[in-house]
C-alpha cells in the first residue's frame, strides 16, 4: 500500500444555487440519509481520502487545501495516495477496510471512475462517500452521497470556445490554415482517465457547429505533466508535419508547456505557426504569460479542496443532501459557510483565462497566483 499520510485538516462555503442549465434554482427536494449533528465542527472526527499521488502539482495543492479546510472545521484527515493506478487504489481500499476503522466520511478521487465503482460501493457500506474531481458515472451513483468539484466536461466546452476564438484571431492575424477548418491535434490525459474523456467530449460538443479537422487525439503514456506531453507530442508533431498543424489542444497547461517545447524543437513557433490552447491551468503559468499558449481554463485545486471538505461538513451537520445540481458563480469573496444540506452535485466555476485577464482576477478572496497549481 502506498504510504498513508495522516493529515489534520477543515472550513466553509455558501452556494450560488443554479440548476444544471444555469438558471436560478430554489431549495430542491432533500434526500434523507441520517441524523445530522447540527454543527459544522467536526470535533476531531476523521475523514479518509483516497486520491492520486501528490507528486503532481494539482493534486499536491488540493491535498494541502483539504488539510487547511479540514483543520478549520475540526476534522482529522487521512490521505491514501496512489500512482494513478486503480488496481493500487482498490488494494488500498481493501487494506483500509480490513483495519475495521469507521471514519465520519470518505472523500473519493478514483483513478478510473468506471473501474473504481466497486471500491466506492464497499466504502459506502461503512460511511458516506463524497466524490471529487472525477465525474460520477450513472452505474456508481447509488454509492456516492454527493459530488463537489470540477465539471470536466465544462472545461472541455470552455477550451472548445477558446479554440474557436483562437482560430478567429489567427485568421485576423493573417495565418493561412492548412485546411478549411484548421488542422487540430489533441493531447489528452492517460487513456481511461474520466476527466480526460469528459474534456474531449466537451471540446467536441463546443466545436460541433464550427468544427476543426481533428488529425489525432493522443493520450500521454502516463502522467499529466509537461514531460508526459512532450514525449507524445514529439512523436505526433513529425507524423503530421506534411499535412500541417494549425492548433493543438492540451488538456492542461502543464501539458501545453510540453507541447510548446516539442513544437519549438520541430522548428514551429507557438502563437504564429501553431496556436496552443490549454485545458485547466495546472502547472507553470509562464507559457500563458508569454503568449506561447493562447488560453487556459481556471480550475483551482485550492477551491476544489475547500469545496469538497465543506460539502462533507454540511452533510454531516444536516444529515441530508438536496436533489440539485448547483453551479457556483465566480464570486470575488468567499460566501459564508452554513449548515444547510449540500446539493447532490456542486460544480465550481471554470472560466477561461488569458494574459490580459490575469491582473485583477479574484475568486473567493484569492488572486490568480493564489489559486494553486503554480
Amino acid at each position: 500500500m502506498a504510504a498513508a499520510i495522516g493529515l489534520t485538516a477543515v472550513m466553509g462555503f455558501g452556494l450560488a444555487a443554479c440548476s444544471s442549465d444555469g438558471t436560478s434554482a430554489g431549495g430542491g427536494s432533500t434526500s434523507a440519509a441520517g441524523e445530522g449533528t447540527g454543527s459544522l465542527n467536526g470535533d476531531g472526527k476523521t475523514i479518509v481520502m483516497f486520491m492520486p499521488s501528490t507528486a503532481t502539482i494539482y493534486q499536491s495543492d488540493e491535498a494541502a487545501s483539504v488539510k487547511a479546510e479540514a483543520e478549520k472545521l475540526g476534522y482529522e484527515v487521512k490521505i491514501f495516495e496512489n500512482k494513478t493506478d486503480q488496481t493500487e487504489q482498490d488494494q488500498q481500499v481493501q487494506q483500509f477496510i480490513a483495519t475495521g476503522e469507521v471514519p465520519a466520511a470518505f472523500v473519493w478521487w478514483p483513478s478510473n471512475s468506471q473501474a473504481g465503482i466497486n471500491s466506492s460501493r464497499l466504502l459506502s457500506q461503512i460511511a458516506p462517500v463524497f466524490q471529487v474531481n472525477q465525474s460520477v458515472l450513472p452505474e456508481g451513483e447509488d454509492y456516492i452521497t454527493a459530488y463537489a468539484g470540477v465539471r470536466a466536461y465544462g472545461i472541455g466546452e470552455t477550451a472548445g470556445e477558446m479554440l474557436k476564438a483562437a482560430r478567429e484571431d489567427a485568421l485576423a492575424a493573417g495565418k493561412q490554415l492548412h485546411s478549411e477548418e484548421g488542422n487540430l491535434i489533441e493531447i489528452t490525459f492517460p487513456a481511461g482517465y474520466q476527466s480526460g474523456i469528459d474534456r474531449h467530449d466537451g471540446m467536441l460538443a463546443a466545436t460541433e457547429d464550427e468544427p476543426f479537422d481533428l488529425l489525432a487525439s493522443e493520450p500521454t503514456a502516463a502522467g499529466f505533466d509537461s514531460q508526459a506531453a512532450f514525449d507524445i507530442a514529439s512523436q505526433v508533431i513529425p507524423k503530421f508535419s506534411s499535412e500541417g498543424i494549425d492548433f493543438v489542444f492540451a488538456q492542461n497547461l502543464s501539458m501545453a508547456a510540453g507541447v510548446v517545447t516539442a513544437l519549438e524543437q520541430n522548428g514551429l513557433t507557438p502563437g504564429e505557426d501553431v496556436w496552443v490552447i490549454a485545458g485547466n491551468d495546472a502547472g507553470d503559468k509562464t507559457p500563458l504569460k508569454n503568449g506561447k499558449v493562447y488560453s487556459a481554463v481556471i480550475q483551482s485545486p485550492v477551491v476544489e479542496g475547500k469545496l469538497i471538505i465543506q460539502t462533507v461538513a454540511k452533510y454531516l451537520a444536516s444529515g441530508e443532501v438536496t436533489d440539485e445540481v448547483v453551479n457556483l458563480e465566480l464570486e470575488p469573496a468567499e460566501p459564508e459557510l452554513t449548515a444547510d444540506p449540500p446539493a447532490k452535485t456542486t460544480y465550481m466555476p471554470n472560466p477561461p483565462i488569458r494574459l490580459a485577464d490575469i491582473d485583477g482576477f479574484e475568486f473567493w478572496g484569492l488572486g490568480y497566483e493564489q489559486l494553486g497549481s503554480q
